[in-house]
């Protein structure tokens, strides 16, 4: 994939020494995570270990 045509903005900025703001969700909301999405967070961490979620519970949340 060509980083021109798809730049990373987050590798760009930790690159810059910007400070990254994200959110980790433990929350097995699709609704949630769209919310989360939407919040201007620079990252978001969807967890799968120490959270009620499961394959069924991440494809929905993946596809906001």
């Amino acid at each position: 994939m060509n980083n021109d045509i798809f730049p990373n903005k987050f590798k760009a900025a930790l690159a810059a020494h910007q400070v990254q703001i994200g959110c980790w969700s433990a929350l097995a909301s699709p609704i949630s995570t769209e919310v989360l999405g939407l919040a201007g967070f620079d990252w978001l961490v969807l967890d799968g270990e120490h959270a009620p979620n499961d394959i069924s519970t991440f494809i929905p949340q993946l596809m906001r």
